[in-house]
Formats: C-alpha cells, sequence, structure tokens
C-alpha cells in the first residue's frame, strides 16, 4: 500500500492533489485526483481607435473591467485482477472537469453613441471515460489470445451568459436588449470490441476482429430577452437538435513469412447509420447511411541482411 497527499497555495489561487495504490495477492489498484482553484483575478483593457475614411474620421473607445477564476478537477482509477495465469481482467475510469467564472462590465463610445455592458458568464466542461477489459489466453496455445472490451466516453458542457446594457441615448443601429443564453451539449459513446489472434502454422498468423460504436451529439441552446424581472424566449434565435452515429466494423488479417518472402493482407468492412434530428432550429433532419470496405496488403523480399524489396497496397 502507498498514499501521497500533496497540496499547494499562493496569492492566485490553491490545489491538492492525492495518490493512492495497492496491490495485494492478484489484485491491483490505483488512484489519482487533483484540485485547483484560482482566486478572482482582474483584468483591465483599453481600446482607442481612429478611422479616417474620404467622408472623415470617426472614433471608438471601450474599455473592460474583468474578473475571472477558474475551477479544475482531475482524476482516473486504475485496477487489474489476474483470474489465473490465462485470465486477465482490468478496468479504468477518468474524468477531468473545468469551469471558469467571467464577471465584469465594460464601456464603449463610437460616433456620438456610448453604453455600458455588464457581463456575468459561468461556464463548465468535463470529460469523462471508462473502460472494462477482459483477456483470455488459451492453454492449448499460449500464442493464441481473445480479447474483449467496453469503452465509454462523455464530454458534457454546460454555459451560462448574462449581459446587461446601459445606454446613453436610443439607437436603431445596435440590438442593446438585455439578455439571457443557456446552452448544454454532450456527446456520449459506447464501444464493444472484440480480438481473436491465433497462430495457424509455423510463421502464420490470423487476426479477427469486430466493433460496433454507438455515438449520439446532442446540443440545446436557448436564448431570451431580458424585460425587467421577465424573461422572453426568443425562438427564432435557439436551437436543439441530435446527431446520432451507428458504425459496425468487422476486419481479418493475415500475416505470414515463407523463408524470405513476408506477406501481411488485410480486409476492412464498416457499415455508418447517421440520423440528425432538429426539434428546433434552422437544421434540416436526414438520414445516411452508407459502407466503406477497406483492403490492405503488404509484400516484401528480404534480399540480404541490409537489403529488402516491397510492394504495398492500400
Amino acid at each position: 500500500y502507498n498514499a501521497t497527499i500533496r497540496g499547494m497555495a499562493a496569492n492566485r489561487g490553491a490545489g491538492g492533489g492525492a495518490f493512492f495504490s495497492m496491490q495485494k495477492n492478484k489484485f491491483s489498484m490505483s488512484v489519482n485526483a487533483n484540485i485547483m482553484e484560482s482566486f478572482p483575478m482582474e483584468s483591465e483593457t483599453e481600446v482607442d481607435r481612429t478611422q479616417f475614411t474620404s467622408e472623415g474620421e470617426s472614433q471608438l473607445r471601450s474599455s473592460s473591467v474583468m474578473d475571472n477564476s477558474f475551477h479544475i478537477q482531475m482524476g482516473n482509477l486504475n485496477m487489474s485482477y489476474e483470474i489465473d495465469s490465462l485470465n486477465l481482467l482490468s478496468a479504468s475510469a477518468g474524468i477531468m472537469g473545468f469551469g471558469m467564472d467571467i464577471d465584469g462590465q465594460s464601456r464603449t463610445d463610437m460616433s456620438g453613441l456610448g453604453y455600458t455592458t455588464h457581463n456575468d458568464n459561468n461556464g463548465k466542461n468535463f470529460s469523462i471515460n471508462g473502460s472494462v477489459d477482459y483477456q483470455h489466453t488459451f492453454a492449448s496455445n499460449r500464442e493464441r489470445m481473445l480479447t474483449l472490451s467496453y469503452l465509454i466516453t462523455t464530454s458534457p458542457q454546460r454555459n451560462k451568459s448574462y449581459s446587461w446594457f446601459d445606454t446613453d441615448q436610443a439607437s436603431g443601429l445596435l440590438d442593446l436588449t438585455d439578455r439571457y443564453s443557456y446552452s448544454k451539449n454532450n456527446t456520449i459513446e459506447h464501444t464493444w470490441q472484440a480480438d481473436f489472434s491465433t497462430p495457424i502454422a509455423a510463421g502464420h498468423k490470423l487476426d479477427l476482429g469486430a466493433k460496433y460504436i454507438l455515438r449520439d451529439n446532442t446540443s440545446r441552446s436557448d436564448y431570451y430577452d431580458l424585460m425587467g424581472q421577465e424573461q422572453l424566449w426568443d425562438e427564432s434565435s435557439s436551437l436543439d437538435y441530435s446527431h446520432k452515429n451507428r458504425i459496425l466494423a468487422g476486419y481479418a488479417e493475415y500475416r505470414g513469412t515463407i523463408q524470405r518472402v513476408s506477406l501481411t493482407a488485410g480486409l476492412r468492412y464498416e457499415h455508418t447509420w447517421q440520423n440528425v434530428v432538429a426539434r428546433l432550429g434552422q437544421t434540416d433532419n436526414f438520414k445516411l447511411n452508407y459502407g466503406n470496405l477497406v483492403p490492405s496488403a503488404n509484400l516484401s523480399y528480404k534480399i540480404n541482411d541490409s537489403q529488402n524489396i516491397g510492394a504495398t497496397y492500400n
């Protein structure tokens, strides 16, 4: 058993982490976790621009003061269990999260129009994955192996944004309506895979495998006009859609050597089904499915210990 704990603090943030590992008999495990928090940091920006044209000159002045802070979380877990000398089971999981808060205001003056913008933004992004693998070696031939795998990955995102405007005078040139937006996006993917490798004769080997991928992408964005305490949903600017992918694939590969000649030949086929559904927004629904056949071959001849000649097809 082994464990480590660490921590740090500075004038701009603080963080810490922990690591733990152990092994007992045929079981082993390790865990690693980290966290980081930044203190709000203020940034200032000023821009002063003059543009000269044949019709005269125009000026743009802007300044902003923003407070920024971010948060980071990371962690992973690894485990394995040797059932016996022929069977191994392993699993892993990981997560990484990043969040940012931005709060501030800016001032813009141009062509006789001046307005102030107050912003409040909050965003969170995650990346999460996990896997389970089973490996079996055949007692009749230790070079013959079967592997079964499952993998899941997902990446949810959330973002909130407020914008309030104070203007010195009415203007039809700019849309200075107070607004709020909220969006959430996610991609989740499941992968199942089986691989089988076996010698078929001395110097000759055959690999077979199959894979199925289920991938879903979703996106929802809502926009609102703020009228005092009331939020008016802007349907024309909002979006809600999903994009589904299903991929089924299989492969076979032969590898062999006869004296000075080596040959690798493989064939892979993939079929993809896509379905896009727009529940809201200016996106058309569609379905699509197609297949790809991918052959490959490599032939080489060993002239001597320092030279060979070959041909490859993909």
